[in-house]
C-alpha cells in the first residue's frame, strides 16, 4: 500500500509540473502537454482504484456475510475471531500482549477484528463521519482539486481541440496523532463474567466519534471542518441571513444554492436547538415545515431532504450539502496502551487510544452554510473548539 500511495503522490505532482510550467509561461497546453496530462491523469484514476480495492480487500468483514463459506471456511473465521478478542482481553484485564497482538511505540496494536467493530460503532455513533469519503491509509494523500474552467463541447473530426490552461491546486491530507482517553472500573475488568472486550469496544468507539465528529464541523488548527471555511481547498459558500435562524424562504434559496447534480446525496446538518427552532416553522399553507420521516435513518426531513443533528454544530448556523465532500483519512493500525497505574487511586484503568488523522472538505461545491449577515470574520470562529483528544 504505501509504495501505491508513494507512486500516486509521484503523479499527483507530475500533473501539477505540467500546469505550473504552462502558467508560468502564460500559454495553453500544448497538444504533447496535453496528451501527458490525459495518461497521467488516467493512471492516477487507475491507481485510486487500485487503493480503493485494496481497502476494501482489507475490511471483508461485512462482505464476506454476503458470500457463502464452507463450514471450514466458516470456523476458520470464527477462530481468528475468538483468537484476536481473547488477545484483546488479556491486553486490557493483564496489560500483557498476547496471540497476534504486537507492541508498537505508541502502544499495543489492535487486532483487525476489534478495530473493525471500533470503526463500525463510530459510524453509528457519528452520522458524518459514515458520511464522509473515507481513507484508511498510511502516509499522505495528495488530492488534484481542478478549477473551474473544464468545457466540453462538439468537435469536428481532424481539427485542433482547443486547450483549456485549467489551474490545479493540490490539497493534502496527512496525519496528526490523537489520543482517546477511556476509564474502565477495574472491578469490571476483575470480573471474569463481564464482557469487557465489548464494553471496551464501546467506550473507544464513544470517545474516537465525539472527537472525529467535532473535527469534521469545527476544526481546529490541525483539521479543518466543515464551519472551518478557512482552511478547505476553496471556500464553501456561505449564504447571509437575517438572523441565525433562517426563514422559511431563506431556507428554500439555501437549498437551491447546491448544482442539481449533487442534490442527490444532500442532507442538514443542524443543532437540537436549531431543530426545535425549525420544528416551528410554517409554510404559507400552516403546514409545518420539519416532518417526521423514520425511514430516512435520521427522524426528520426537511424540504423533501434529512435532517442530522449534532451536539457539536453551532446554533448559528444550518449546513446543506452532499457531506461525502469532507475527505477523511484515519490511518490503519490504531494502537492502545491500557495504564494501569495512572488511575489506580480511582480504582480505574485508563485505555488510551492512539490515532493518526485528517481531514478537508476537497469539494466544496457540494455544501453551502449560513451565517446571520454582519456576522464578524469566518463561521468557524462561533463555534466551541476541541483544544485537544477527547478524555472521557
Amino acid at each position: 500500500m504505501k509504495f501505491l500511495i508513494e507512486k500516486r503522490n509521484a503523479l499527483v505532482d507530475e500533473i501539477n509540473a505540467i500546469f505550473t510550467q504552462a502558467e508560468t509561461e502564460q500559454r495553453a497546453l500544448t497538444e504533447d502537454e496535453q496528451a501527458t496530462f490525459d495518461t497521467k491523469t488516467a493512471e492516477l484514476k487507475a491507481l485510486d482504484k487500485t487503493i480503493e480495492a485494496k481497502k476494501e480487500a482489507r475490511s471483508l468483514s461485512m462482505m464476506e456475510d454476503e458470500t457463502p463459506k464452507t463450514p471450514e471456511e466458516k470456523e476458520e473465521q470464527r477462530s481468528v475471531e475468538e483468537t484476536e478478542r481473547r488477545a484483546f482481553e488479556t491486553l486490557i484485564r493483564e496489560n500483557r500482549t498476547a496471540g497476534n497482538v504486537t507492541k508498537t511505540d505508541n502502544g499495543a496494536v489492535i487486532p483487525t477484528t476489534i478495530a473493525n467493530q471500533i470503526i463500525e460503532r463510530v459510524k453509528q455513533l457519528a452520522p458524518l463521519y459514515a458520511l464522509a469519503t473515507k481513507f484508511n491509509v498510511k502516509g499522505k494523500l495528495t488530492f488534484p482539486v481542478a478549477g473551474d474552467d473544464f468545457t466540453t463541447a462538439y468537435h469536428d473530426e481532424f481539427t485542433a481541440l482547443t486547450s483549456q490552461q485549467t489551474k490545479f491546486d493540490s490539497v493534502e491530507l496527512d496525519g496528526y496523532l490523537a489520543g482517546a482517553l477511556s476509564k474502565v472500573s477495574n472491578s469490571l475488568i476483575n470480573n471474569s463474567q463481564f464482557d469487557i472486550v465489548s464494553y471496551v469496544v464501546n467506550k473507544i468507539a464513544e470517545s474516537v466519534a465525539q472527537f472525529l465528529e467535532n473535527e469534521l464541523i469545527n476544526g481546529t488548527t490541525k483539521i479543518n471542518g466543515v464551519l472551518d471555511l478557512k482552511g478547505n481547498a476553496k471556500t464553501v459558500k456561505k449564504v447571509e441571513t437575517t438572523a441565525d435562524l433562517p426563514t422559511v424562504d431563506e431556507l428554500i434559496a439555501l437549498q437551491v444554492e447546491i448544482p442539481q447534480q449533487y442534490q442527490g446525496g444532500c442532507k442538514w446538518l443542524v443543532s437540537n436547538k436549531t431543530l426545535v427552532a425549525l420544528r416551528q416553522l410554517k409554510d404559507g399553507n400552516n403546514r409545518y415545515l420539519l416532518q417526521d420521516d423514520i425511514t430516512n435513518g435520521f427522524g426528520y426531513s426537511l424540504l423533501g431532504k434529512p435532517v442530522m443533528v449534532s451536539d457539536n454544530m453551532t446554533d448559528k448556523n444550518v449546513v446543506y450539502g452532499d457531506f461525502s465532500a469532507v475527505y477523511v483519512n484515519v490511518h490503519e493500525g490504531a494502537s492502545v496502551q491500557v495504564l494501569t497505574e495512572k488511575y489506580a487511586d480511582e480504582h480505574a484503568t485508563g485505555v488510551l487510544t492512539w490515532l493518526e488523522v485528517d481531514a478537508r472538505v476537497i469539494e466544496p461545491q457540494k455544501m453551502v452554510v449560513t451565517a446571520k449577515k454582519g456576522a464578524t470574520s469566518d463561521v468557524a470562529s462561533q463555534s466551541t473548539r476541541s483544544k485537544k483528544a477527547v478524555t472521557e
